[in-house]
């Protein structure tokens, strides 16, 4: 979306990224064995090695080895999926925006303490076409979140719930 600004564009950015990612990696279901020495996860569908590590203890391997096979490919594919649904349901409209698919839509300026040239189409309209300039939405911040150790976080996602 062409009108996206730094920090909804950066979120967007890092789910691509991951689920780009995902997507060029072996296919799940993995699924997790050990034993006293070594942990592997293997593609559930092939029996392939996935990959092989000697573990420190035993329930290093345990705790991290589940800790793979939970995170494979598919549950990644699907969460980043759902994440950029739940973005695309949350767009941050702006004054000057330039997106077709609110051409008819208009930011009003918000009586309250909070306010913004922005905010979200879904959590923040109020009636008529008209959003409310309240800023970034709760469920947008709170989705930025889950990305908030990766380089860029603090310098480009701004919390105002609203």
């Amino acid at each position: 979306m062409s009108s996206e600004t730094e920090p909804v564009a950066w979120l967007r950015a890092q789910i691509t990224a991951r689920l780009d990612v995902a997507r060029k990696a072996t296919p799940g279901p993995w699924e997790f064995e050990h034993d006293d020495e070594v942990f592997t996860v293997h593609d559930g569908e092939h029996g392939d090695l996935v990959g092989s590590t000697v573990a420190f203890t035993r329930h290093w391997a345990d705790v991290n080895g589940e800790h793979i096979a939970l995170n494979d490919p598919d549950d990644v594919i699907a969460r980043c999926e759902a994440e950029l649904a739940i973005l695309d349901l949350h767009y941050i409209l702006h004054r000057d925006d330039t997106n077709e698919l609110y051409g008819e839509f208009s930011v009003t300026p918000h009586p309250g303490a909070n306010r913004s040239d922005f905010g979200c189409v879904t959590c923040h309209y109020r009636g008529m076409g008209g959003v409310w300039g309240k800023g970034y939405c709760l469920t947008v911040s709170i989705l930025a979140k889950g990305y908030r150790h990766r380089l860029g976080y603090a310098e480009a996602w701004p919390v105002k719930p609203g």
